[in-house]
């Protein structure tokens, strides 16, 4: 029997990779700022991409070539199994598109089978003829040659109203019962806040918002 129990945690990298991190970049408040003269410039991401594991080539300074990078060489030589992330940056001069650039940012650890891993496409002969199993499922990422994996939470479902009786809330403050609501607000780039309405003595009800700061 062939069971995937790693689907869950590739499913999700796939939607990171595909589109999570382009809305993360696009949630990013402008930056702006006035020049001594008095222009007033604003900076502001306009997209973001995750690339493939790669090892580049070099002849002196100079980059000549680029060559994949695979998960069993970060094993042996302890590296972390990584792609860069690029992104676009909008210039605008006193409200007006200026011009754009596109930086390297970074690069962020790459999961074993997901859609930015070498390994995704590659037959059974392929995978055990570059140091795998050949029924490796992934799901896990390498950091400095060591395997690692990130625990699969299991959240509220989200923008869903939850019923809850719990005595803590009647020590939120005066007039406040063990009756209350909560609901996940989740957007659209899978960001998300708690909010939960506590029901009154009084008849009415509280609004508590997740404040979270930076």
């Amino acid at each position: 029997m062939d069971c995937d129990v790693a689907s869950y945690h590739v499913e999700s990298f796939d939607y990171l990779a595909e589109k999570g991190i382009h809305l993360a970049a696009l949630d990013v408040p402008a930056e702006k700022f006035r020049l001594p003269t008095g222009e007033a410039v604003e900076l502001r991401y306009t997209s973001a991409q995750l690339g493939y594991p790669m090892v580049e080539v070099k002849q002196g300074s100079s980059v000549v070539d680029s060559l994949k990078l695979f998960p069993s060489e970060c094993r042996q030589r302890g590296l972390t199994y990584r792609g860069p992330l690029k992104v676009s940056v909008e210039i605008r001069l006193n409200g007006v598109k200026m011009d754009f650039c596109e930086v390297i940012v970074g690069e962020v650890p790459i999961m074993l089978k997901s859609n930015r891993c070498h390994l995704r496409w590659l037959t059974r002969e392929q995978l055990v003829a570059h140091g795998e199993e050949g029924t490796e499922k992934g799901g896990y990422f390498i950091c400095k040659g060591t395997e690692k994996v990130i625990r699969l939470l299991v959240a509220n479902r989200r923008n869903y109203p939850i019923g809850i009786v719990r005595r803590s809330f009647r020590e939120k403050g005066p007039l406040f019962t063990q009756y209350g609501m909560m609901i996940r607000c989740v957007r659209g780039n899978y960001s998300a806040v708690m909010m939960t309405l506590h029901y009154l003595e009084s008849g009415t009800i509280v609004i508590a918002l997740q404040v979270i700061t930076f």
